[in-house]
Formats: C-alpha cells, sequence, structure tokens
C-alpha cells in the first residue's frame, strides 16, 4: 500500500517530531493535522517521566524498609542491593 506525497510527507514530520519528544527537545510542527497530536504525545510523554520519578521514589523507600527489617543500613550510593 502506497502513500500519497502528502500523507508520506506528514509521516515523516510526525516521525521527526515523535522523535525530537523522545530526545527532549520540543519538536515544531508545522502540519496543523499533527499539532492536537504532538500535543497528546507531549503530555504523554510528560506524564510518563514523572511517572518514572515516582516510580524511583517508591523503589528507594521499599528497599529502605527490606534493609530494615534485615537489620542492616542501606549503602548510601543507592538502596536497591
Amino acid at each position: 500500500m502506497a502513500l500519497e506525497p502528502d500523507e508520506l510527507e506528514q509521516a515523516e514530520e510526525l516521525d521527526k517530531a515523535v522523535d525530537s519528544l523522545l530526545r527532549g527537545e520540543d519538536p515544531i510542527v508545522t502540519d496543523p493535522e499533527l499539532q492536537p497530536l504532538i500535543e497528546v504525545a507531549r503530555l504523554r510523554h510528560r506524564l510518563a517521566l514523572q511517572w518514572q520519578q515516582e516510580a524511583q521514589l517508591y523503589r528507594d523507600k521499599v528497599w529502605e524498609l527490606v534493609w530494615q527489617k534485615l537489620g542492616q543500613k542501606a549503602p548510601k550510593d543507592n538502596c536497591a542491593p
């Protein structure tokens, strides 16, 4: 199934925009149809980064509890073994 030239250009722009987001850059999108998609992707990426930070926080707390239960001090550099 071949894409029309407009669709191919749109797909390439979307691909570049998503790559920019994943690199932590703010993508530039000229296609008005893609702008809402990129905004959703931007919000989901930010949310994923926030969840990652939350997960790390809870991971560290859990390992602190594990070390306490074992009667040992947690290593200073990282709580995980």
